[in-house]
């Protein structure tokens, strides 16, 4: 039995899964946009009332993918648009001080004194270069 046989088939045929395409705002502090580069890949955006945070799942599916955009896992179908996406996501949470949330382990958080500031700074450094 295959992860979706597992775990998403029983939840649609139950029709407990509300369907979704491009974006959906579930409530005021919650939003899934597509995040093109993984199939059927969403990330979810929360807000808690100043602070911000962005759940990647597999769209960084390692820490280094956070330092190294550019660098895709077996995950990644379609390679270009998942660093696209990678690119946009982490300008963005380093733009809004987000905290970047991947499925296995948390990447950074503006309130982590200066790793998260070598981290930021690292990255945003290699993509205005680019």
């Amino acid at each position: 039995m295959n992860v979706f046989e597992d775990s998403v088939e029983p939840v649609l045929e139950a029709g407990l899964a509300v369907l979704w395409e491009d974006s959906r705002v579930v409530d005021g502090n919650l939003r899934i946009d597509l995040a093109p580069g993984t199939p059927r890949m969403g990330a979810i955006t929360l807000r808690s009332g100043s602070a911000l945070a962005v759940f990647v799942g597999d769209l960084a599916h390692s820490p280094v993918q956070v330092l190294e955009p550019e660098l895709n896992s077996c995950f990644c179908e379609d390679e270009r648009a998942a660093v696209r996406t990678r690119r946009r996501l982490l300008s963005w949470a380093a733009d809004n001080h987000a905290l970047v949330l991947q499925g296995i382990s948390a990447a950074g958080t503006p309130s982590s004194g200066t790793g998260w500031r070598q981290v930021q700074d690292h990255w945003l450094g290699r993509f205005q270069r680019q």
